[in-house]
């Protein structure tokens, strides 16, 4: 059996990246770019003011995946929503639309997503 355990960056530890917003409207927004190479492993909306629009929904999408499908935004909560581990190979644009029943945009949320870049290292190793 070979010893992989020094070949490539098999050695180097990884770290959990977080990705989070400013408060924002329970409205449709466009947000900056998950790094290449990326496996997300959870997301939350945190809704700190609700909206006016009663069962409204959103969903967190990376490009054209939906990640967080009819998050509710409709109730005062931390919301996670169940998401399977998805491997992003050339990363994506983060963005929230509105979901099956829209809201008015009234409410206030934040969105976090918990990432993995696979390739990124923080320079320790795991000896």
């Amino acid at each position: 059996m070979a010893d992989l355990s020094r070949v490539s960056k098999n050695d180097q530890k990884k770290e959990i990246s977080v990705f989070t917003t400013d408060t924002m409207s329970t409205d449709a927004h466009t947000f900056g770019t998950l790094p290449k190479g990326s496996l997300v492993t959870g997301a939350f909306v945190v809704v700190s003011k609700v909206d006016s629009t009663a069962s409204s929904t959103i969903d967190v999408k990376i490009g054209s995946s939906v990640i967080a499908n009819e998050v509710p935004v409709d109730a005062l909560a931390t919301i996670t929503p169940t998401v399977a581990p998805l491997f992003f190979p050339t990363g994506g644009q983060i963005s929230v639309a509105k979901g099956a029943v829209p809201g008015a945009g009234t409410g206030e949320m934040r969105l976090v997503i918990q990432f993995i870049e696979l390739d990124l290292t923080d320079g320790t190793y795991l000896y």
